[in-house]
């Protein structure tokens, strides 16, 4: 009886040392983004950009320890505080949306609302709509149930596919898609009793389904879109990828 409670003993306290590791090297991997991120005097915006992507990429492929949760939490927590620092996004831009999409996906593809936030500064303030559609993806076909606001990724997905990448057919699935789960999420609520809103929701989802399935030319829409979303963008080789895009654009739409 003793020698069974001491190797007991033995794998709790080998069990508790792990967990304790882990947390202690996320924890130093989170100190280290902090201290890359900290408000000083002259800063190098373009320094900290890179350091912050080494940051990010190592995180993306270091162990977890099956903290992956807990990995996607602190990184939205550090994508906020990116994304609000305008001093910094005004000189580098938001260029690294796209390595924290991808880095929260890999780790929790349930974390719904992080992904509403990365969606659009990732298509409209990053310029990465195609990136954005990729991983959402990722995302929506990694669901194992879908959350609460599935339908709005959905949705949000949409609007990518139609007003950026000029997918229809694409974008008419994707707010099929959206239509269905806002009934479904009801059926599980109300047992299939659907209130006003949420037939109303769905009716209004539907609707944008049907107006796709008429084929509409979608490049007025496209040259909108990407004028829109080019005063946000720093980088000149990417602000020039997007007038190339609006040119051919143009050219077509005056065919």
């Amino acid at each position: 009886m003793l020698f069974e409670r001491s190797v007991g003993l033995r794998k709790l306290i080998s069990s508790w040392s792990f967990g304790l590791g882990a947390i202690a090297v996320m924890g130093l991997q989170f100190i280290r983004y902090q201290k890359v991120a900290e408000t000083i005097e002259n800063p190098d915006y373009l320094q900290q950009e890179q350091e912050i992507l080494s940051a990010l990429k190592l995180r993306n492929t270091a162990p977890n320890f099956g903290f992956k949760n807990l990995i996607a939490d602190l990184t939205y927590l550090e994508f906020i505080q990116y994304y609000g620092d305008k001093s910094a996004r005004k000189a580098t831009g938001y260029s690294l949306s796209p390595e924290y999409f991808e880095l929260i996906a890999n780790h929790d593809p349930q974390f719904t609302q992080a992904y509403l936030t990365l969606s659009t500064a990732n298509s409209v303030y990053a310029g990465k709509p195609d990136q954005t559609v990729n991983l959402m993806n990722q995302v929506l076909n990694a669901e194992s149930l879908p959350s609460k606001n599935s339908h709005l990724m959905w949705t949000l997905k949409a609007m990518d596919e139609s007003i950026f990448l000029g997918d229809i057919p694409a974008a008419k699935e994707s707010y099929e898609q959206a239509a269905d789960l806002v009934l479904k999420q009801d059926d599980a609520r109300f047992n299939q009793q659907y209130d006003l809103a949420t037939l109303k929701s769905a009716q209004v989802i539907r609707q944008k389904a049907q107006f796709l399935a008429t084929k509409p030319d979608p490049t007025k829409t496209q040259i909108n879109a990407w004028q829109s979303v080019l005063p946000n963008v720093v980088k000149q080789s990417e602000k020039q990828e997007i007038r190339d895009r609006i040119k051919s654009l143009e050219a077509k739409l005056a065919e």
